[in-house]
């Protein structure tokens, strides 16, 4: 593992790195066992390199200040502390390729690489600028564990097909509306103590996103209704053929749906309509002009005998059939403090 080589400071060569891996190690040089030595200055590095007699074949200075972390480095320790973050200072710390030029100068092959602690770098230097293959350069901080120092791409590879399948294994077997939104592949299961399921540490799911390529809407209700879904799902745009509750909705949400497109489009619509056509496209068609919307409600006359109310037939009828009955009465026995009058009355 080494550091980037290059006297720029920017993101490539304060926090990226290079891997080398040789198939073959026959023949390579080890690091392991190099002699060390803590970073005291330019000059006595300078002095011991250039020691014809006693310079080393293989040295390591540990604890190099980085030129190219200090700012961010002092930045994050001041934030941290509770400090204003100190304006940046020119000159701090030392440039790896300075390193390298001045072993080139002496006749030694310079390699960098991490420190154990943020903000320093190693330099090995190995007598002979031909020497091409090395090991045990860097070394791990001992409380690191075994997490991987990079990324595997490949290994997410199969999770977009592994969904889809699961996504159209599901679709047949439970209704749309059943099936997940939004799917997460963990290589593993994160597991407490107890041996039972961390369920804070599991990762949120994504958002929902598209799930067809998106055409556009092609008339004016598949535009309404697209731009419906999106903002009733909370989404930057959706296509045509895009599902409802593929992306997310629910049947709360194609209330509101349903809601705002008989207003919008003016068509009588119901919540069993998104069910069945839970796309754009679909849904427009059931919206067309053979589906007028229900009357709009208007103030009507007072009648002389106002009706009664579906509740009151249902008490009335309920009297007529059981008789006089006390099951909905309500004893109340009001308090007062000041004396108060009663008048009893009579039948009506």
């Amino acid at each position: 593992m080494r550091t980037k080589a290059g006297r720029h400071h920017n993101e490539l060569t304060r926090y990226r790195y290079d891997v080398v891996l040789y198939e073959d190690t026959a023949g390579a040089v080890g690091l392991e066992d190099a002699p060390e030595l803590g970073w005291t200055g330019p000059g006595e590095l300078a002095a011991l390199l250039g020691a014809a007699e006693h310079a080393p074949e293989r040295l390591r200075v540990r604890r190099v200040p980085d030129a190219r972390t200090a700012g961010d480095l002092a930045v994050l320790r001041a934030v941290e502390a509770g400090r204003t973050p100190p304006a940046p200072a020119a000159g701090t710390g030392v440039e790896p390729d300075g390193l390298r030029e001045l072993g080139k100068s002496h006749g030694y092959r310079v390699l960098t690489t991490w420190s154990e602690e943020p903000g320093f770098f190693d330099a090995v230097f190995v007598r002979g600028a031909r020497c091409s293959r090395t090991t045990g350069l860097h070394r791990p901080r001992p409380d690191r564990g075994a997490a991987p120092y990079a990324s595997a791409p490949a290994a997410n590879r199969g999770n977009g097909a592994l969904v889809r399948r699961l996504r159209e294994d599901l679709g047949q077997r439970l209704p749309g509306y059943m099936v997940p939104a939004a799917f997460v592949v963990l290589p593993a299961l994160p597991m407490n103590a107890n041996g039972k399921l961390d369920v804070r540490a599991l990762p949120d799911a994504g958002p929902p996103v598209a799930l067809s390529a998106g055409r556009g809407p092609r008339t004016a209700a598949e535009e309404v209704l697209c731009r419906l879904f999106a903002e009733v799902l909370g989404l930057p745009r959706t296509g045509a053929e895009d599902d409802f509750f593929g992306l997310g909705g629910h049947s709360l949400l194609a209330t509101r749906l349903i809601s705002r497109a008989r207003t919008e489009l003016g068509a009588e619509l119901a919540i069993r309509d998104l069910f069945e056509a839970p796309t754009p496209e679909a849904l427009a068609l059931r919206a067309g002009p053979g589906r007028p919307a229900r009357p709009v409600p208007e103030p009507a006359g007072r009648p002389a005998r106002i009706p009664l109310s579906a509740a009151q037939r249902r008490l009335w009828l309920v009297e007529r059939i059981t008789g006089d009955g006390v099951a909905y009465n309500f004893p109340w026995c009001p308090g007062s403090a000041a004396p108060s009058t009663w008048t009893p009355c009579g039948p009506r």
